[in-house]
Order: structure tokens, then C-alpha cells, then sequence
């Protein structure tokens, strides 16, 4: 079972302080984890966001989004496929995630982890991005590839969790060739 970018952000947003699953669909619709790490929302907007229940959230969460610590940057990064616990302290020594997330993918791809100095890839180097960058409802855009944009649809029939062609929603796309229903 490979989980859906949904289910992945979903999990990282529960890394931070007082954010459990009933309440990652409210972040998700807001903001890019991307947009907190880089400091993009003012502290002021999000102690003044309300849940779908309408409530004010507390002022805990609202601590833990607006002073992320090494120990929650590097969890966050554990939770990307393919990258353990070990792999995440490699890539974060002598930066920190806001310093990541900044780079383009082939820097990021040059990153060493482990004790042969293995390079992380451009493909786990993307995810990093895509992940971090992810935002949107229960649809999200996960990749874009020149102007063609490809949507994780946990909806989807035939696939769900799958990237889908958005102007067929429903088809699984060619990740071959992006645009091409399989």
C-alpha cells in the first residue's frame, strides 16, 4: 500500500504541536507546510485562523507553527518516503529546513546522507518540494511539468491516490508522458 500525497502531507501536518488528522484538512486548505517553514504567514494570520468547527485554534498550535524547532524539522522530512529519520539529520546538518526549501531541485539532489555520502536524487529531491509545497483542498497539485499540471484525486475510481489528468478527471495519467490518459 503506497499512501497518497494527501495522506503524506496530512501526516506531516501532524508533527506539529497540537495538530491531530481531524484538523489537517483545515491547514491544508490554508497553507503550504512550505509557507510556514519559510516564515510566509504572518504570526497575526494564523492566530486569527478558525477550523471548520469555527473555532479559534489555540495558542499552542499557533507556537508550534510560528517557532519550528530542529527536532520538528527533521520529523517532517522522516515522513517523506524514502527518507528515514538518519537520512532527514544528514540533509539538515550545518542548515536548517527553511535553508532546504529555499533551494532549487538540483541542489537539493546533491545533498549527501549516510556514511558512503550517497546523494539524495532529483526524484526524492522533487518529492521534498512537491510534499513541502502541497496546498489545496482535498485536490492538490502535486507536480507540474511544463504548464501541464497533474492532480492527486483521492476520488478517483480506477485509482485512488493516483495522479489523474485534470481535464479527464478519473483517468490515471501516463507518467511517461504527462497529458496522455493511460
Amino acid at each position: 500500500y503506497e499512501k497518497s500525497d494527501n495522506e503524506l502531507v496530512r501526516t506531516m501536518w501532524c508533527q506539529f504541536s497540537g495538530i491531530g488528522l481531524d484538523s489537517t484538512d483545515d491547514f491544508i486548505a490554508r497553507w503550504s507546510i512550505s509557507d510556514i517553514i519559510c516564515q510566509r504567514i504572518p504570526r497575526t494570520e494564523i492566530a486569527a485562523m478558525r477550523g471548520s468547527n469555527r473555532r479559534a485554534i489555540s495558542s499552542k498550535v499557533v507556537n508550534s507553527l510560528c517557532a519550528v524547532g530542529p527536532i520538528v524539522e527533521q520529523r517532517l522530512l522522516s515522513c517523506i518516503p524514502g527518507i528515514s529519520k538518519q537520512s532527514a539529520g544528514d540533509i539538515l546538518r550545518g542548515r536548517d529546513l527553511k535553508q532546504v526549501l529555499m533551494q532549487p531541485v538540483e541542489v537539493i539532489s546533491m545533498y549527501t546522507t549516510g556514511k558512503l555520502g550517497t546523494k539524495i536524487g532529483d526524484i526524492r529531491a522533487a518529492r521534498i518540494l512537491a510534499l513541502f509545497g502541497y496546498k489545496g483542498g482535498s485536490v492538490g497539485v502535486i507536480a507540474s511539468d511544463a504548464g501541464h499540471v497533474m492532480v492527486d484525486d483521492p476520488t478517483n475510481p480506477t485509482n485512488p491516490g493516483k495522479p489523474t489528468d485534470p481535464t479527464n478527471p478519473g483517468k490515471p495519467t501516463d507518467p511517461t508522458n504527462p497529458g496522455k490518459p493511460t
